[in-house]
């Protein structure tokens, strides 16, 4: 399955990714364009390859977005819960994912309100952000990198969603004639 992770710049979207396959935050990162990781996680007991696209804060990449999207069959919208801007800007990119997706408000998308860690801090409540998700029809759930509190769990809720997406997919009626395909 494959997962991309956008929101704006330094909001922690590459330390996010970086805990769920199992390597430490970094204290100090470069600037992301766009990386991919594959991992393997269980979910449910089953092992999926999950192939994750970890973006740039899109300011300077608006042109890359709409490839960022089309990669995606789910999507983690990363903000900061001390940078009310980062909050801000998640409607825009949820209405750009659906846009991009014909209009299909069933893809799999979790709000994820990082940086859990700087509490003392915060500007966006978790009042704001649930209303905020309730009110897009997609679930919240808050992390922090830097303490790796929720951030596996993040991506396995979303990639359960994207399980259950493909599950509710119709499949195909069979060919009327059993010798060709022409339906």
């Amino acid at each position: 399955m494959k997962i991309t992770v956008l929101g704006k710049g330094v909001v922690g979207k590459s330390s996010l990714t970086y805990r769920f396959i199992n390597f430490n935050a970094p204290e100090e990162h470069d600037p992301t364009i766009e990386d991919r990781y594959k991992t393997t996680a269980n979910i449910n007991g089953s092992d999926y390859e999950i192939e994750i696209l970890d973006t740039a804060g899109e300011e300077d990449f608006q042109n890359m977005i709409d490839m960022w999207i089309s990669f995606g069959e789910g999507f983690l919208l990363v903000f900061a819960i001390n940078e009310k801007e980062s909050f801000r800007l998640i409607r825009g990119k949820y209405d750009r994912i659906i846009k991009a997706k014909h209009g299909d408000k069933t893809v799999p998308i979790l709000l994820v309100g990082n940086k859990l860690d700087l509490e003392k801090e915060r500007t966006v409540t978790f009042d704001e952000a649930k209303q905020l998700a309730t009110s897009l029809g997609i679930e919240y759930m808050e992390t922090s990198a830097k303490n790796n509190f929720n951030c596996k769990e993040a991506f396995e809720n979303l990639a359960q969603k994207i399980i259950d997406s493909k599950k509710s997919i119709p499949k195909p009626n069979p060919s009327p004639c059993p010798c060709c395909n022409i339906i």
